[in-house]
């Protein structure tokens, strides 16, 4: 028995070492001078540094560590200052033993990024994998879009929402394509209908004392100051300042302001915005008599209740409300097309809610 279990041990560190040895000669060897910069504010040794890190965690390649590299080449009196042609590349890589050297460009064209990398089998001196893709012009994201090249050249998966933002123009701001923007200004006049529903409605509509002999449905404008306060991953944190006039198409008149904190999804434009609304109003203060109609009065008899409510014989007054938004941007170059729709609860159902439309510009 003791002597077959030493066969299996030793049968076990025989495949063991043998694994080890296959793995090994499965690995190449693989090395990496500068990356060539051009347009860019940017170190070629550093590019070359990200490009070896994302290399290595492939598994794929034995990469050689740049040091290594450079002192083998100084013994043997080699100089490898922009050393990025074939011939020259293929000579470095039969003086460090290597069979594959990697190599590439990064060059700033009209607004874009062009990257260009490949791989060259020192032995047969044939280019064996090459990738050429254009990037937008984001300076400070220049190792984002080292990682992602050198992924995409390799079919490693990559986040798609990132890559977009690493490649589309009209895509929506963010950290990524406005690194340097924590506060991004994207003002825009607004207009559209407010509907008014309830007795607030009727009261519109009424040209009964108190009644403003209008249409409930009523055209309104405005502009939109809005500011980022937050801008990371695929969410904006925005606040928003919104004052508006209502009814001028009715001959009437009645602004307001809100004030709003709300979020962007930066990929597709939805939003969500909430806060507090306050409106200059006609109000008056009385009681409903027995055959409904509306007595403005301080003095309420006994058996009747006193209220107050919007009404076209009372003063201005201010009255507060609560705005609840949601909508989406469409993009079109530095032209951001905002739709909202917008509710606004009210008590015994004279609720408002409409339409907003509008336009802004990319500004910083």
């Amino acid at each position: 028995m003791k002597h077959s279990n030493l066969i299996h041990l030793v049968i076990i560190v025989l495949l063991v070492t043998q694994g080890s040895r296959v793995l090994a000669q499965s690995t190449s060897s693989l090395g990496i001078l500068d990356i060539s910069i051009t347009g860019l504010n940017y170190d070629p040794s550093q590019a070359a540094n990200i490009a070896r890190a994302e290399l290595t965690k492939l598994d794929r390649y034995n990469v050689y560590n740049r040091e290594d590299i450079r002192y083998e080449l100084e013994q043997k009196g080699m100089n490898i200052s922009d050393c990025y042609a074939k011939a020259c590349l293929i000579d470095v890589g039969k003086a460090i033993s290597v069979r594959k050297m990697f190599s590439g460009s990064i060059e700033a064209i009209n607004g874009q990024v062009l990257v260009s990398f490949r791989v060259i089998d020192v032995g047969s001196g044939q280019e064996e994998l090459t990738f050429v893709k254009e990037y937008l012009n984001l300076p400070d994201q220049v190792h984002l879009i080292i990682q992602y090249a050198i992924q995409e050249m390799y079919g490693q998966p990559v986040d798609e929402a990132i890559l977009q933002r690493l490649t589309k123009r009209d895509n929506f701001e963010n950290s990524i394509n406005l690194p340097q923007t924590t506060r991004l200004n994207l003002s825009g006049p607004r207009m559209g209908v407010a509907i008014f529903a309830g007795q607030l409605g009727e009261t519109m509509k009424s040209d009964d004392d108190g009644g403003f002999n209008a249409s409930n449905i009523m055209f309104q404008f405005g502009y939109q100051f809005e500011w980022t306060y937050l801008n990371e991953g695929n969410f904006q944190a925005l606040f928003e300042f919104v004052p508006l006039i209502t009814g001028f198409d009715q001959g009437k008149f009645f602004p307001s302001l809100s004030l709003l904190n709300g979020l962007r999804e930066s990929r597709h434009g939805w939003e969500m915005a909430i806060g507090p609304l306050f409106s200059l109003t006609k109000q008056a203060t009385g009681y409903v008599n027995e055959s409904g109609d509306f007595i403005i009065s301080q003095d309420v008899p006994n058996g009747f209740k006193k209220k107050t409510r919007v009404d076209s014989r009372g003063e201005y007054t201010i009255k507060s409300g609560f705005v609840l938004s949601v909508g989406k941007s469409f993009r079109s170059g530095n032209l951001n097309l905002p739709i909202n729709i917008f509710y606004i609860p009210g008590k015994e159902g004279n609720h408002r809610f409409g339409l907003s439309v509008g336009y802004n510009t990319k500004r910083t």
